[in-house]
């Protein structure tokens, strides 16, 4: 009989998330978001973890998704923003029953090449969804 582990929490994948940045030189935070969201108060798709590096300033955004979690459009705006500004925009996921953060800019990169094509043309070309 084979153990199989138990997936990890969000709260688990977020709490090693955050050592594992600190670890890096950043300092940082989770970001609670309020249920009661007021217009022009809160901003949509804020990253679960976030804050900046000790030497250099550099902001960071961290999302937190366990499995057969997805990022929404506001989340992908947000992160996007973030690397076009220069700052380090992450995704934290389990892998194999690890904490891996991976680097934003890549996901899409790879998402957009395997997803987003239909031969030479795009689904938006195609006139597709």
């Amino acid at each position: 009989m084979k153990y199989r582990r138990p997936e990890l929490s969000a709260s688990d994948i977020t709490a090693t998330a955050k050592l594992i940045l600190t670890a890096r030189g950043f300092n940082v935070w989770r970001q609670t978001i309020s249920k009661m969201r007021r217009k022009n108060i809160t901003k949509h798709g804020v990253s679960d973890i976030i804050g900046f590096n000790r030497s250099t300033g550099k902001f960071v955004g961290c999302e937190i998704k366990k499995k057969g979690d997805v990022l929404s459009t506001d989340q992908i705006e947000f992160l996007t923003q973030v690397h076009a500004a220069g700052g380090v925009a992450l995704l934290a996921v389990e892998e194999n029953g690890d904490v891996v953060l991976k680097e934003f800019s890549t996901i899409i990169t790879n998402k957009t090449k395997q997803h987003d094509t239909v031969g030479n043309r795009t689904k938006k070309d195609t006139g597709n969804p």
